[in-house]
């Protein structure tokens, strides 16, 4: 039923820092733990959102914070937005839409109340902040990037890179690094999935 789901922030979270040079530990919690199939709210607002045109997006999550375009997968970007109701400004969705429709849905929260978690990612942004892409996958130990994308509105470019070898950093299954245009790390995001209609939210 998932087959074409996916979101991600960020995929998400890639996502959800919007200017500046921040470190941000984000947990979408349900998946941290093993589960990988989106929660009653998030599949039926999937539901009511796949198969339309991204202007339904705009239209029922309100404005759009980012668009973020697939580098290897024509076709494919991630729209990401604030969820309504939220008081505490953390949360996200983000949209995976699929050559112009709507194919996933992915929830994200920034912050995952973790101090040792946090303490990671102050520390992984001290160490890759102003590092190349390669720099960086070598300081970090974080192998290659699982997915690329690049950002409209910012300028920059994304790469996601799997967390599991990260020590410390619990909760968190991707790294997402964004990169300004002379290639030097600009911020640093350790994110988790709460709610995502596909399995691996980096795929298309």
């Amino acid at each position: 039923m998932y087959a074409r789901l996916a979101v991600s922030l960020m995929t998400l979270g890639i996502l959800l820092t919007q200017t500046g040079c921040i470190t941000t530990s984000i947990v979408l919690g349900a998946m941290l733990v093993g589960a990988e199939k989106p929660d009653k709210a998030t599949n039926e607002l999937a539901e009511q959102l796949k198969g339309n045109a991204p202007s339904e997006a705009d239209r029922v999550l309100g404005a759009r914070m980012e668009t973020l375009v697939d580098a290897r997968q024509p076709g494919r970007e991630l729209l990401i937005y604030g969820v309504k109701g939220d008081q505490t400004g953390a949360e996200r969705y983000a949209v995976d839409v699929d050559r112009g429709v709507i194919a996933a849905l992915t929830k994200g929260r920034q912050k995952t109340g973790d101090m040792e978690a946090a303490v990671k990612a102050e520390e992984l942004r001290a160490r890759l902040i102003g590092k190349t892409q390669p720099e960086c996958e070598q300081l970090a130990n974080i192998g290659k990037p699982q997915a690329v994308l690049n950002s409209r509105e910012r300028n920059q470019t994304v790469r996601i890179y799997s967390a599991k070898k990260l020590e410390k950093a619990k909760g968190a299954r991707y790294c997402v690094l964004r990169f300004n245009p002379d290639g030097r790390c600009a911020e640093v995001n350790l994110i988790g999935i709460q709610s995502s209609t596909k399995k691996d939210p980096t795929k298309g």
